[in-house]
């Protein structure tokens, strides 16, 4: 749950970062988009990691997660970046396209 609420808020937050050129990031959006991507970014690598998450010392476990972190970061930045640049770009067209993957997706 918290994982999904924290995708729509990330990707708003890039949308109305990115949406006009002469707006810069303040200060809390930095740490919400900050907060957002660890949140989003955290619950994905638990269910990769599974069982063996907890096996060993801490040493170990933050071995672990400090492997898999680049690749989940760089797939999360990937996904969410794509999403809120297609929204930026596109406005409320940017819905029929969704609406047009989304259907092909389901067939």
């Amino acid at each position: 749950e918290s994982q999904g609420e924290s995708t729509l808020q990330l990707c708003a937050q890039l949308f109305m970062v990115l949406s006009r050129a002469d707006r810069e990031a303040s200060y809390i959006q930095i740490v919400s988009i900050a907060s957002s991507t660890v949140t989003v970014i955290k619950p994905s690598l638990d269910q990769f990691l599974g069982e063996k998450k907890n096996a060993g010392t801490l040493e170990t476990i933050l071995t672990k997660y400090l492997c898999f972190v680049p690749l989940f970061l760089s797939t999360t930045i990937f996904r969410i970046l794509s999403i809120a640049i297609i929204c930026v770009l596109l406005r409320w067209n940017a819905l029929f396209f969704y609406a047009a993957v989304l259907s092909m997706a389901l067939l």
